[in-house]
C-alpha cells in the first residue's frame, strides 16, 4: 500500500492540512501511520475517507456525526444522499497534479510586476499543494528571489511592494513548517536568524524547509533578531551553529554587520559556528575565522546531507 505525507494527502483529498489535523484530533476521522521521523503518513484508504468526508460535508452532513463511520458505512451514506452508486473516481483525484514550472513562474512574474496580490497568492498556493518542502526550497525559492531582485533593480517594484510580496511568500510556504514534528534528542539545534534590518529572508525560509525535509533539529527565529536576543537564544538552546541571512553590511546608522557579530560573540557563553547567507560584497567586507559564507540553498542541502549542519 502506498503512503503519503500530509501535504500530498491534502492535495489528493482536497481537504486542507489544518482541517485534516482538526478532524484527526477532534473526531478521530483517520489515524495515520508514523514514519521513523514521526511525520504523519496517510494510506490510500485514509485519503479516500477524507475525500468522501469532504464531499458529504459539502452536501450538508455534520462532520461530528459521520467522522467516526468507517469507509464502507460512508459509501452507503453517499449512495443514499446522491441517489447513485458510489464510485471512488467521483470523489478522489487519481494522481498528483503536474505543475508547469515555467507557466507558474511566468504568471508570478507578471503578477509581481502589476502587484496583483490575489494572483500571487493563488499561484503560490498551487505550487505549495503540488510540491514538497524540498522542491520548494531548491526550485521555487531561488527563482522567486531572482524575479523579485530583478524587478526591484529595474524599479518595477519598490521596497514596500517587495515586503508585501515576501510576506505572501512566507505566509504560503511557512505552512509546511506547521506540520513539522521536531526530532527528540539532546543534539543542540541549528539556529536560523537575521540581523535587524533584513527584508528578504527567503534563504532562511528555504533552509528551514530543507531542515524539515532532512529531519534536522533547528530553531527558526522568524523576522529579525538583535545581537542580544540572538545570543540569549544561543545560550538557552546551547546552539552550536548559527545561520544568518544578511542583506547589507550596514545594518543601521549605528551598527555594521561586523559590530553585530562582535556583540553576538561577546554575549555568547560559548562560541558558536557562524554561517552567513549574503551577497558577495559581504564576503569581501567580513574576514573572520569563525564565519563561513553560504552561496546557495543547494550548498545548504549538501551540508545537511554530509552532517555538517
Amino acid at each position: 500500500m502506498q503512503y503519503f505525507n500530509i501535504q500530498m494527502a491534502s492535495q489528493l483529498s482536497g481537504v486542507a492540512t489544518a482541517t485534516i489535523r482538526a478532524w484527526e484530533k477532534r473526531y478521530q476521522a483517520v489515524t495515520p501511520e508514523r514514519a521513523e521521523n514521526r511525520h504523519r503518513l496517510y494510506s490510500e484508504e485514509d485519503i479516500e475517507k477524507l475525500s468522501l468526508l469532504a464531499k458529504l460535508t459539502d452536501f450538508g452532513q455534520n462532520i461530528g456525526k459521520i467522522a467516526r463511520l468507517d469507509l464502507e458505512e460512508l459509501k452507503k451514506v453517499y449512495t443514499v444522499l446522491m441517489r447513485k452508486p458510489y464510485r471512488k473516481e467521483d470523489v478522489i483525484s487519481s494522481s498528483k497534479e503536474k505543475l508547469n514550472f515555467h507557466k507558474s513562474l511566468t504568471s508570478l512574474s507578471l503578477a509581481i510586476s502589476s502587484m496583483k496580490m490575489d494572483v500571487i497568492a493563488h499561484e503560490l498556493k498551487k505550487i505549495r499543494l503540488a510540491l514538497d518542502a524540498k522542491e520548494v526550497a531548491l526550485n521555487i525559492i531561488p527563482s522567486l528571489h531572482k524575479i523579485i531582485e530583478t524587478k526591484a533593480s529595474n524599479k518595477e517594484i519598490n521596497n514596500g511592494e517587495q515586503l508585501a510580496i515576501y510576506n505572501i511568500i512566507f505566509h504560503q510556504f511557512s505552512t509546511y513548517l506547521a506540520d513539522y514534528e521536531y526530532p527528540q534528542g539532546p543534539k543542540p539545534p541549528l539556529i536560523l536568524s537575521a540581523p535587524i534590518n533584513g527584508i528578504a529572508q527567503l534563504n532562511l525560509l528555504g533552509t528551514a524547509l530543507l531542515c524539515m525535509h532532512y529531519n534536522k533539529n533547528f530553531l527558526y527565529l522568524v523576522g529579525s533578531s538583535s545581537s542580544r536576543a540572538l545570543a540569549e537564544a544561543i545560550n538557552h538552546f546551547q546552539g552550536k551553529s548559527i545561520l544568518l541571512e544578511a542583506d547589507d553590511y550596514q545594518i543601521n546608522q549605528e551598527m555594521s554587520l561586523d559590530h553585530y557579530l562582535d556583540e553576538l560573540l561577546r554575549m555568547q557563553e560559548r562560541s558558536a559556528q557562524i554561517y552567513i547567507f549574503g551577497q558577495d560584497h559581504l564576503r569581501q567586507s567580513i574576514r573572520r575565522k569563525n564565519c563561513i559564507f553560504i552561496r546557495s540553498l543547494q550548498e545548504i542541502e549538501e551540508m545537511l546531507i554530509a552532517g555538517l549542519l
